[in-house]
């Protein structure tokens, strides 16, 4: 079966970014439809979109009146797709940078398993005075393809730390929006619903085919500064920011979550923040905590 492959793309007030995206994306082949979903921008960016969607036909505009927030607008990218459920999305946010080659990889693995889920390595970037600068960069010496049965394998492997939303493919079928709404509020929608998809879809037919793949010369790309906050909400509060994600994930993954968070929180620190001191004074203003012990006063 022929598989149609379409770009979903978030995005609120950052035109530059936005345009800079999708004329990169001029490459792709015709067959490749891009969405933007925009979340109420005040900028230039329902000008550029109705130019540009006048003279490509393969680019779409949805635009919601008025701005809610990130959650409300990924809810429209669900909802919109998952009318189509025999084809794929690629998940990008208008701050993302996508290596055109990718789409060829993309669709051959897509033509020979059809999976229901699909990640590509990616690195993080700084993008100043239009030049790169990769900051961190997740991909191997050699090029890997890696299957998973089990979304809690995925999971362990995928999201070492923080869980990155970057290079995500779905097949629509898993769309749901009310596994989507699930997370709204809590930061982690992004993260949340796909993770709910792959949950649900396992919990039902006992079998997930989640597919990773890292190659070394091609990858996906996710700005560094303007994409940290979506995760915590803000510095300051991340256990609060954990927890509520906790609250809500699919209790196939509490186990794992729990495990990853004391390895790589709790014993390794949160970015450049003190390691541990900052864990033990916002512990001592939330005590919701279901997985520290407050007992424990070393540095």
């Amino acid at each position: 079966m022929a598989h149609k492959i379409r770009i979903a793309i978030t995005t609120y007030n950052r035109f530059n970014y936005l345009s800079k995206l999708i004329s990169s994306l001029d490459r792709l082949e015709s067959d490749v439809e891009i969405f933007v979903f925009d979340n109420g921008s005040t900028d230039n960016t329902l000008c550029y979109m109705a130019s540009i969607c006048a003279s490509n036909r393969r680019i779409f505009y949805h635009r919601n009146s008025i701005g809610h927030s990130f959650d409300h607008n990924f809810e429209s990218v669900v909802t919109t797709f998952s009318e189509m459920p025999n084809d794929y999305t690629i998940l990008l946010a208008d701050d993302d940078r996508i290596d055109t080659n990718v789409i060829r990889n993309i669709k051959a693995i897509i033509n020979q398993h059809e999976p229901d889920f699909i990640q590509f390595n990616f690195a993080t970037y700084n993008y100043i005075d239009e030049v790169f600068k990769v900051i961190t960069r997740c991909g191997p010496e050699n090029d890997k393809i890696v299957f998973y049965s089990s979304p809690v394998e995925y999971f362990k492997d995928s999201f070492k730390s923080i869980p990155w939303y970057c290079g995500l493919v779905v097949k629509n079928n898993i769309l749901d929006i009310n596994n989507t709404k699930k997370f709204r509020g809590t930061y982690h929608s992004y993260i949340g619903g796909p993770l709910e998809w792959l949950a649900n879809k396992y919990c039902e037919t006992a079998s997930c085919s989640i597919i990773k793949v890292s190659l070394k010369d091609e990858m996906f790309f996710l700005n560094h500064v303007d994409s940290i906050r979506t995760w915590t909400s803000e510095e300051g509060k991340v256990f609060s920011s954990i927890i509520n994600f906790f609250e809500h994930i699919h209790p196939l993954y509490r186990t794992a979550f729990k495990e990853m968070f004391i390895e790589n929180y709790y014993n390794k620190g949160y970015y450049s923040m003190p390691k541990r001191r900052i864990y033990l004074d916002e512990a001592s203003r939330n005590r919701k905590l279901y997985f520290f012990d407050q007992s424990d006063t070393s540095i």
